[in-house]
């Protein structure tokens, strides 16, 4: 489980269920799209993957998600307490040296 402010390792990324439980407002930010491809056997252009943020926040905290480096993000990236919130990671690059990925907020 995460608490505060963090970096997402790939590993804990590709488990495909984050619980956070944040003591005051967090920012969680995914990995490099660089460390992405690497945890990914294969990986290719379109190969693509959800995931899901538990906020069992005992306050009201709210959780914003951010891509790292190589990554772009679109729709909702805020989770409130009590909410769990799907995200789609879409692989838009895998050369070596300029990974990219697309990082979508889902609701």
């Amino acid at each position: 489980a995460l608490t505060d402010t963090a970096t997402v390792t790939a590993a804990q990324l590709l488990t495909k269920i984050l619980d956070g439980t944040p003591t005051a407002a967090a920012a969680y930010t995914l990995p490099t799209a660089a460390l992405l491809v690497a945890a990914i056997a294969g990986a290719k252009v379109g190969d693509a993957f959800w995931f899901v943020i538990n906020n069992k926040s005992g306050g009201a905290f709210t959780i914003t998600v951010a891509a790292g480096a190589g990554g772009t993000a679109d729709g909702t990236l805020t989770v409130a307490q009590n909410v769990i919130r799907s995200f789609l990671v879409l692989l838009t690059n895998v050369t070596a040296a300029a990974e990219t990925y697309a990082l979508y907020g889902i609701g």
